[in-house]
Formats: structure tokens, sequence, C-alpha cells
């Protein structure tokens, strides 16, 4: 089994966290949706919120809306789960290990995924949630995207990037400590600086095999 390396993040939180976050009330130039159209077939729930997750913070560094990545590859490189992708690709993954930590790095460095969430029958079941998931990953984990926060009714609520194949996506909200939501949410280690996208029109094979996939001749 691959054993990825983790590192835990303990940040002192900013002097003062909003009441409500979305990442687009910070950057405004992000694309959620454009991004996903090759791997939203993937069968690999964990591939799939690690490789939008690190899309979208490329877009962050860059300040701009880049072009696919490199890690846009088939389902045959073994890279399944969040940490093991983050440490395949970006030097390991971030543990962040209270709700202050997710919501600073949500604040200063973008989306963030929760490898633990755990979403029961009832909740796939709801009519707000089954774009999103499918019942067979009801009782089972499912790596969901986090992109946010905001307060409701019930107190605060996690905004989870819906990934289904299904428009319009509306995000969906969890409640804080609720389906196993924060028992393990991690963060890319890479800044994304030095990743190049490469501009599009796209030839899409598994790049992750190439040597030269990782700097392959695009602008950053």
């Amino acid at each position: 089994a691959h054993a990825a390396k983790k590192s835990t993040v303990d940040e002192m939180p900013p002097p003062e966290l909003p009441e409500h976050f979305h990442i687009t009330d910070r950057w405004g130039h992000l694309k959620l949706f454009e991004l996903e159209e090759d791997i939203v077939g993937c069968p690999h729930p964990g591939k799939r919120a690690a490789v939008t997750c690190s899309n979208i913070r490329g877009q962050i560094a860059h300040g701009r809306v880049t072009g696919e990545e490199y890690m846009v590859s088939t389902c045959e490189d073994g890279e399944f789960t969040v940490a093991a992708n983050f440490e395949k690709f970006h030097g390991g993954a971030k543990v962040l290990g209270t709700v202050d930590a997710i919501k600073t790095e949500l604040v200063t460095r973008g989306p963030v995924v929760s490898a633990s969430f755990t979403p029961t029958r009832q909740f796939v079941d709801d009519a707000n949630n089954s774009s999103a998931l499918k019942p067979s990953r009801a009782g089972s984990r499912h790596p969901m995207l986090i992109i946010g926060w905001k307060r409701t009714a019930d107190g605060e609520a996690w905004l989870l990037q819906n990934l289904g194949p299904f428009i319009p996506r509306a995000a969906v909200p969890v409640g804080f400590s609720r389906l196993r939501i924060e028992d393990e949410v991690l963060a890319p280690a890479s800044d994304f600086g030095d990743v190049y996208w490469k501009p599009g029109p796209y030839v899409h094979h598994d790049m992750s095999r190439s040597a030269g996939g990782r700097g392959g001749g695009g602008g950053k």
C-alpha cells in the first residue's frame, strides 16, 4: 500500500474569520466546474476530489483561470486516495486538525478535502444531495472538496463542492462535526507557484507516467 507522508498544520487563525465564506469571495476569477470534465467519470472519489482541489489551487496561485494540468490522467496509475495523490504530485498532504485550521487554510490558500466524509443513506437520499452522491456511497468514505462555510439556522456548515455529473451543481452544506467530515481533512503541501499549465486544446493521456509531465512546455 502507498504510504503517503503527512505533515500536521498547527497555525494560529487570523484575528477574525468571517461568518460566511466561499472561495470565490476572495478569488473571483475561479472557474470551479470547467476543469472537471475528464475526471468526473473516474470511479475513485478520492482522486476526483484531490485533482479538482489541485486545479483550483493552481488558479489561485497563478491569479488566472488555468488550462488543465498534468494531473488530469487516466484512472490506471493507482493514486486513488487523497493522501496518495497529494504525495505523488505535490510533496505530501497537510493534516488540518481543527475547525480554525480548516477555515484558515480555506481563507488563505483555497479548497481542502475531507478524506473521511461518510454519508448516511438518509443524507444520500435527500433530494438536495442526490446529484452529488451515488446511493452506493452511503455508509462508506466519500472524499469531498470543502470550498467554504456558512451559518445556518442549525449552526455552522461546511460547503462541499458538488462533483457530480448533473447541472446545476449547487454546493452541499454539511453541519460541522457531522458525518465524520472533520476526522481527516487534507490540503496539498505545494503552493503551486512552480506548476505549469499547458494552454489548450488538450490531448488527454496519462501524463503522470511521463518524465516531462510536470513541466511540459506550458506557460504559468
